[in-house]
């Protein structure tokens, strides 16, 4: 990530003598914009609804979508603050103003490759999550309350900070820099998140075959394990697409910095169009996550229209008040009803 970030600041691959003062709209350039000026809006749409989902829905209030609610903030990040800056310096280049500047850019390089950090560790973060629910489903609570939520979520980001300034120690060479940031910012949380799924879908598999000798008394708990199973097989395909996305991202790195730093090797720099595409298609996972939410998570999809539906959050709450008020009145009423059998018990015994 960071690697691509610089090569694209200071310059593509033909353009080692220094950085041309006119930008041209060649056609590669016109269609990153283009898909810029598509994804800047939907990703920031998309992942608000997500957002606004989780605080309006009492149903969907979970330690899960705690995670999810704060991987929602990071890619909204991504859509606000690092794609119109790289929009910006598609259409203007380094004529940009602010481009010139040595540590705006920097704080661009910086802030999107600490966010696409986060993203990774936030998914190891959602497996570890349901991995626990899955393998301890009655101490669950215990093991995984919202506090030691916010403790992960606070870790994902320090760690994402963690592996950031690594690429400004100064007696790492740049190879060895990239390949320690790719196993530490890419490798590890990846590791780790896939085996926690090839663990829950053998620990799902084993539940699943024993279901037919449940009994009718433990259809409720089974209908509950089997809700957390698909909200782990969602998760799951979130994680899918990131690793299409990213992938290329981690390859691309990699190759640049073994072709580049190796005497052997005879093979070409990436070209402007490679990159631009690259970063397209890992800037995407953002705009696929709420996507993935909408269309494979029933409570997500039901959430969301009525959002856009324009259901106001006075009226759930005026509902959710009437049913309160309907459920004491039930309790009020049978109660009474007790009451009343016993005034008549004691009145035929006198």
């Amino acid at each position: 990530m960071e690697l691509i970030n610089q090569t694209l600041v200071n310059g593509s691959s033909g353009q080692r003598g220094g950085i041309k003062t006119t930008v041209e709209f060649t056609t590669d350039r016109i269609l990153t914009i283009l898909t810029l000026s598509v994804f800047i809006p939907c990703i920031i749409a998309g992942n608000s609804l997500v957002i606004a989902a989780v605080f309006r829905t009492r149903q969907l209030r979970s330690v899960t979508n705690i995670f999810v609610t704060s991987l929602a903030v990071t890619d909204g990040i991504v859509g606000a603050v690092c794609l119109p800056i790289y929009m910006a310096f598609m259409i203007k280049g380094k004529m940009w103003f602010y481009f010139n500047h040595p540590d705006f850019q920097q704080a661009w390089i910086g802030l999107d490759t600490i966010t696409g950090v986060t993203l990774i560790v936030h998914l190891m973060d959602i497996s570890i999550d349901r991995y626990t629910c899955i393998h301890y489903p009655f101490t669950y609570r215990k093991l995984m309350s919202r506090r030691k939520s916010g403790v992960l979520i606070a870790f994902s980001w320090l760690y994402a900070f963690f592996n950031y300034s690594l690429t400004h120690i100064p007696d790492l060479s740049p190879t060895t820099r990239i390949l320690v940031l790719t196993v530490i910012a890419y490798l590890v949380p990846l590791c780790v998140t896939i085996a926690a799924y090839v663990s829950i879908a053998r620990v799902a598999g084993r539940q699943v075959r024993r279901i037919k000798g449940l009994e009718n008394d433990n259809k409720s708990t089974l209908a509950f394990f089997l809700k957390e199973v698909k909200a782990a097989g969602v998760l799951a395909a979130v994680v899918f697409a990131f690793i299409l996305c990213w992938s290329g991202t981690f390859i691309m790195n990699i190759k640049f910095v073994i072709c580049r730093h190796c005497s052997s090797c005879d093979c070409a720099e990436p070209t402007s169009e490679v990159i631009n595409a690259v970063k397209m298609l890992q800037y995407s996972s953002s705009l696929l996550d709420p996507l993935i939410y909408a269309s494979l998570h029933k409570d997500f999809r039901k959430a969301i229209k009525k959002i856009l539906c324009g259901r106001s959050r006075n009226n759930g709450l005026l509902l959710s008040g009437t049913s309160s008020m309907n459920t004491r009145s039930m309790r009020f009423t049978t109660q009474d009803s007790d009451n009343y059998e016993e005034m008549k018990l004691q009145e035929k015994t006198t």
